[in-house]
């Protein structure tokens, strides 16, 4: 196989050698034709050059100018080669990727489409080609792909991961998140499309989780997402030293519903990512001195994103408390480091959130070395009368200790916890016995006043 390949190399570099020979000759021949006249006590000379160089001419010029077909008739043949194998291997990545991918015209007519829509929708890549998306998209999602696809030729763009709603070959609905960018025409304009669509889930979707599908992406094109403040208090000087900033939707839902929701159609990413958008806007209006907590789970770490994000704001990252969050274990803490370490040398702070509510947190713990530790407000629940939750958070503290963390409470709601967590020295504090989350600027403006700890803001009673 070896010399099969060598021999080609060889004839090539040779005819290469004989074009760039008779190239020369065909120089030199015509250098002495020229300079020959110039030569006037040497008649002869200029004879002898001008009909030497018209024979040579004659002689060569034909066999010069067959060496360049065939030099690049060999060369048009590599570039056919190449260009087979290129087409191979797009067919083989189309082949196994478990993306569909396509290609359509600038009226969204499907022109090429890979084999994965076979699996994805049940449908022979034959039965889409020619016909328009729209004609498998689900009714109520076609009026928002239209004018996501008209925003698109306007603007010579293509759209990034829109949710949309399809039609399975055997009537049942399928979420896919899809991707795509221009193809543009050689006078200008968008001539079509090429970009790849992913399933949202491997199993057949519920129409519960079509509507929640839908319900989150409506949430990030509409970018609904407010924040609201609240803040942490150090128990030894009784200021103001952070506050944790929480999402809100602007619909009403719920967090606890909406993030889950989000997790479950694969959209968990995006949407925190939004949110911390909007959390990191909410830096500017806090004092100087005062730190800004967000919260983001081992996925939106990893995600590019999150890191291009932080980095927009390395001037002021000695500012803001990261809290990992997560309730199951995590396998790539290298990583999650490798894309910490460098913020936290621009100034982040890492807390590991809900410590006590379940293993996870501890591993987190182990693996991260954070700057602060917050017990979830399960561990504070009565501990001014249950020894054993007392003892669980002394230990905390002894390890906080030798990490060289601090450690927080959440979810303090009655006298009685504070007093029993400032003896047991627990750094700083957070609950509705201080202050109730706001999503009120003007409130947010009144906490630089306040008096915290001695005369609780919101007391509950």
């Amino acid at each position: 196989m070896g010399e099969r390949r060598f021999a080609p190399r060889l004839a090539t570099a040779g005819g290469d050698r004989l074009l760039m020979a008779l190239a020369a000759a065909l120089a030199v021949s015509t250098v002495v034709a020229v300079v020959a006249p110039l030569l006037g006590h040497e008649p002869r000379v200029y004879l002898w050059a001008g009909e030497g160089y018209a024979a040579w001419t004659a002689l060569m010029w034909p066999a010069f100018l067959a060496g360049v077909l065939w030099r690049s008739r060999a060369q048009i043949r590599r570039l056919r080669h190449r260009l087979d194998r290129t087409d191979t291997r797009l067919a083989d990545m189309a082949a196994t990727t478990r993306e569909w991918t396509w290609e359509a015209d600038s009226r969204l007519v499907i022109s090429s489409c890979g084999p994965a829509v076979a699996r994805l929708l049940g449908r022979a890549p034959s039965e889409m080609v020619g016909r328009s998306m729209f004609d498998f998209i689900d009714d109520a999602d076609v009026p928002r792909a239209r004018s996501i696809f008209a925003a698109a030729v306007e603007n010579w763009t293509g759209w990034d991961d829109v949710a949309l709603t399809w039609l399975h070959a055997d009537g049942h609905k399928v979420v896919m998140i899809g991707n795509a960018v221009p193809v543009l025409g050689t006078h200008g304009g968008v001539a079509g499309f090429r970009g790849a669509r992913t399933v949202v889930s491997s199993e057949r979707l519920t129409p519960a989780l079509v509507d929640a599908a839908r319900h989150i992406q409506r949430i990030i094109e509409g970018e609904a997402v407010t924040v609201a403040l609240q803040p942490v208090i150090d128990l030894t000087t009784h200021e103001w030293i952070a506050a944790e900033a929480l999402a809100r939707f602007t619909d009403g839902s719920s967090p606890s519903t909406v993030f889950p929701m989000a997790e479950e159609v694969g959209r968990a990413a995006d949407l925190e990512l939004l949110t911390l958008s909007r959390a990191l806007d909410a830096l500017s209006v806090l004092p100087e001195g005062v730190a800004l907590s967000v919260n983001a789970s081992p996925v939106c770490v990893l995600d590019q994103r999150f890191a291009d994000a932080l980095a927009e704001h390395r001037d002021i990252l000695s500012r803001v408390i990261l809290e990992i969050t997560e309730h199951s274990a995590v396998a790539s803490y290298p990583e999650i480091q490798a894309v910490l370490d460098p913020l936290r040398r621009l100034g982040l702070r890492l807390a590991v959130d809900d410590t006590g509510a379940g293993y996870a947190s501890f591993h987190h713990i182990l693996n991260l070395r954070p700057d602060i530790i917050k017990i979830d407000r399960s561990l504070i629940i009565d501990i001014d009368r249950d020894l054993a939750r007392r003892s669980f958070i002394t230990a905390i503290m002894l390890l906080a200790l030798d990490l060289g963390a601090s450690v927080t409470a959440e979810g303090i709601e009655r006298p009685e916890e504070l007093d029993a967590l400032t003896t047991l020295g627990v750094d700083h504090a957070q609950g509705y016995l201080i202050c109730r989350p706001s999503t009120d600027a003007d409130e947010w403006e009144r906490w630089r006043h306040t008096h915290w700890i001695e005369r609780p803001y919101a007391a509950l009673t």
